[in-house]
């Protein structure tokens, strides 16, 4: 399998109305296009030179498991931490489930949130 970065607007193009994501460090959860759309319209900003590299990738009939590093400049203000002008990278794991039509479902994200914090500041 080829293994290649994920662009921002890969994150943006979510086919389900009902999609739900967790954000496990913090325990915010996001339920439905919308909310979903802000939540990393919000990381989008605070981040604008993004980058997510996939570094491991596992599939399942009812979803998939990814591994990625997130770097990217902190410009704005992200998660209640304000800008620092600082580069930020961090690995990241990703739980993604699938419906029965085989679009995204939902997501529950891992990562080191005190990590990121420490480096950001």
């Amino acid at each position: 399998m080829s293994l290649r970065p994920c662009y921002p607007e890969d994150m943006m193009a979510m086919p389900n109305d009902r999609i739900r994501a967790q954000i496990a460090p913090s325990g915010e959860h996001h339920e439905g296009r919308e909310a979903v759309h802000d939540y990393y319209e919000d990381l989008l900003t605070s981040l604008p030179d993004l980058h997510i590299d996939i570094t491991h990738c596992l599939g399942a009939d009812e979803g998939v498991a990814l591994e990625v590093r997130i770097s990217g400049t902190h410009l704005a203000p992200w998660r209640g931490l304000p800008p620092t002008g600082r580069r930020v990278s961090f690995p990241l794991c990703g739980m993604f489930t699938l419906d029965q039509e085989g679009k995204l479902a939902g997501g529950r994200i891992y990562y080191d949130r005190g990590r990121v914090l420490r480096r950001a500041s």
